[in-house]
């Protein structure tokens, strides 16, 4: 009997043990709800860029022009944009050749989706893109209710945040929650001004997120091509961050702005 007794408390113990490491674990990958509910995305001002880029080569774009130098001009003025950012280490890399990096941005953005996600897996893995995939989903499933697709937006970015990622593939995502976040307030005052039908400015709305998105992805991976940068980047808010990184960001900035603009353009010229 005591040896039962013996058995039953060893299997009790080895039970409290195994759910201990368990939820240990649990809690290294899942930070508490307390901390999550705290997270603010660093790369919130790639999204407050993205905007005034394209209020800037939309008032800067000269409609007399040929439609055939759309895409010369478009980037010529995403470039023009992003070098007033030349005090800015995170913006502007005065070694990239945005020349090419636009050139590889437009002709990456009319890839199919099935290619363009093999890239995507290709350079920085299958958890990214479930999460890529989950911020389309995001979008598209409350595109007609803001605060919803606030809300939604910030539990994927704290979700992303705590997740066991690289640093590098977390900045990258991070990148393009903000660009969606403020790509949708964008683009939802922008077409105010039009007297479209509900549905169908929701359904632009929800395209011209996926091409903002896509379009910082694409940049993200050609600035790690055509970056050349050395060393550490500070980020305020938070700390250093490797050069890798910071190409990254240059590259999400400016292809999200540039996809963007060039998008819009090709439907009102």
């Amino acid at each position: 009997m005591k040896k039962l007794d013996q058995i039953k408390r060893t299997i009790v113990c080895i039970f409290i043990l195994s759910s201990f490491s368990f939820l240990t674990n649990c809690e290294k990958e899942n930070a508490p709800d307390s901390d999550m509910k705290e997270f603010v995305n660093p790369m919130e001002f790639v999204g407050v860029l993205h905007n005034q880029g394209i209020d800037y080569i939309l008032e800067n774009y000269k409609h007399s022009e040929s439609p055939v130098s759309l895409e010369d001009q478009v980037i010529k003025l995403a470039n023009s944009f992003i070098s007033s950012y030349q005090d800015n280490e995170l913006v502007y890399n005065s070694t990239f050749d945005y020349d090419e990096l636009g050139i590889m941005v437009l002709e990456d953005l009319e890839k199919k989706r099935i290619s363009f996600e093999i890239d995507f897996s290709n350079k920085f893995g299958r958890k990214s893109l479930d999460f890529y995939n989950a911020l389309l989903d995001i979008i598209s499933e409350n595109i007609n209710s803001a605060s919803q697709l606030y809300a939604k937006v910030n539990e994927l970015e704290t979700e992303i945040n705590y997740s066991s990622l690289s640093d590098e593939n977390k900045y990258v995502l991070l990148t393009a929650c903000s660009v969606g976040r403020h790509s949708y307030n964008y683009w939802d005052e922008f077409l105010k001004t039009n007297n479209l039908s509900f549905s169908v400015k929701g359904d632009l709305i929800e395209e011209l997120l996926n091409v903002d998105i896509k379009g910082s992805i694409i940049g993200a991976i050609g600035g790690a091509i055509i970056g050349a940068i050395y060393g550490s980047v500070i980020l305020p808010g938070a700390g250093t961050i490797t050069a890798a990184i910071a190409e990254g960001i240059h590259g999400g900035i400016y292809g999200a702005v540039l996809s963007s603009a060039f998008r819009l353009l090709e439907e009102i010229v």
